[in-house]
């Protein structure tokens, strides 16, 4: 099978022109695209959209945590949604969280489709085309804006509305457009910011009580550009030393190699990989805290506080899942020592696990129920965000003046 597999390999591949095939035979390579039916794209002109209605767009395999939150709001702002999605992310994807009736039509279908259904004049029916990704991931490396990889995209009746999860390269004529949404309420030093709207909704949430041996869960691949995985191997070790063992360490992403690390840690370590958005779900109701593994000491973790957040975040609202994290990131994302666990840095660590695994359940309660206050002022803050921009009703300059004073004055009764 290994000999075969370097004779014949098929991959996908992302370029400029889209989503391709790779076939390496006999060391050489050659690209070709799979033309698949036009059945979606007749589904698509041919079906009636409703006034009133959004087409909401994921052309990524990822981000599809976002969707119900985002899809809730503007259910609850009076519009109806279509979604417009990458196969591959639906086929991961827990479509039973999204709100009741909240939802027409799900395209499931991959880049050429969409492509010929955004050059299509159906697109002027909806009043807005939604996207939950500014940018669209292609192999490592290759990254291109919306526009960029669809140039030739129909108007909606009241133009597009983006999220940004990469603040270091904003859609500028959008952004002046005030039509740039991120989910972290960060402000940029040069320049506006766009608007925050943090979506976190996964269904009826039921109460979870501190399981007796305590269940610290992390959620993404384990690499240093993103989460220090050295911090957890040696928050463990020192729990081990300290004679603490009534704990588990839930892993949900890819992983990493575990060379060099002892049986002994390994034992407390429960590594799910890359699993569907529902089995997530289910992992993250049994937990107890969510561990964001982040580090003031590395640099790229300052993304965190200046141009981008993580799904943890989202997860830790959404869920009321208490997460730890240093003091170094806590404000910009809404946490404080009420609603979360909060360290230092990498020295003080496994104190934090420790306070988590001492935590009587009265102490537990309350900060979960910090948490949910929280969660429902950012709930609160995101929708009428979304509202302005939807509903046209004030200038820049007016909306600007809306968020420090009157929506800042609500926060600052929380945080």
């Amino acid at each position: 099978m290994g000999r075969l597999k370097k004779i014949f390999n098929l991959t996908n591949i992302w370029t400029k022109e889209g989503k391709l095939k790779e076939l390496t035979l006999f060391g050489h390579k050659f690209c070709f695209r799979i033309r698949k039916s036009n059945k979606i794209i007749s589904d698509f002109k041919t079906h009636p959209v409703a006034d009133k209605t959004v087409l909401y767009i994921e052309v990524n395999n990822c981000h599809g945590e976002v969707i119900p939150g985002m899809v809730k709001y503007l259910s609850e702002l009076g519009y109806k949604v279509d979604i417009l999605i990458s196969a591959n992310l639906a086929d991961i994807m827990d479509f039973s969280v999204l709100p009741p009736k909240s939802v027409n039509k799900i395209y499931k279908t991959d880049y050429p489709t969409m492509k010929a259904i955004f050059q299509s004049e159906k697109i002027k029916e909806y009043e807005y085309c939604f996207l939950n990704s500014s940018i669209i991931y292609g192999s490592p490396g290759n990254y291109f804006s919306f526009f960029e990889l669809f140039p030739e995209c129909t108007q909606p009746k009241k133009g597009f509305i983006m999220l940004e999860h990469h603040l270091e390269s904003l859609n500028q004529t959008m952004l002046t457009e005030n039509r740039v949404l991120q989910l972290a309420d960060i402000k940029l030093k040069d320049g506006k910011s766009p608007v925050f709207c943090n979506s976190h909704y996964y269904g009826k949430i039921s109460n979870h009580t501190k399981n007796n041996q305590v269940n610290f869960l992390s959620i993404g691949t384990l690499i240093l550009a993103r989460r220090n995985p050295q911090l957890l191997f040696d928050g463990i070790k020192s729990l081990l030393e300290r004679g603490y063992t009534n704990f588990k360490i839930t892993l949900v992403g890819r992983s990493i190699p575990f060379d060099g690390i002892s049986c002994e840690i390994l034992n407390h370590i429960d590594c799910k990989g890359r699993i569907s958005y529902q089995d997530m779900f289910e992992e993250i109701k049994k937990a107890d805290f969510l561990l964001t593994l982040l580090d003031p000491a590395i640099e790229a973790h300052n993304r965190y506080i200046e141009c981008g957040t993580s799904g943890t975040f989202q997860l830790s609202y959404g869920f009321e899942i208490p997460c730890i994290i240093p003091e170094k990131f806590a404000a910009t994302h809404f946490f404080n020592r009420s609603n979360s666990i909060i360290h230092k840095d990498a020295s003080d660590f496994a104190e934090a696990l420790i306070r988590c695994i001492e935590m009587k359940e009265a102490e537990y309660d309350s900060v979960k129920e910090a948490l949910k206050l929280t969660a429902e002022v950012i709930r609160t803050k995101s929708r009428e965000n979304l509202r302005n921009i939807l509903e046209e009703k004030t200038s820049l300059k007016n909306y600007q003046q809306i968020s420090s004073a009157s929506e800042t004055a609500t926060l600052s009764k929380v945080f």
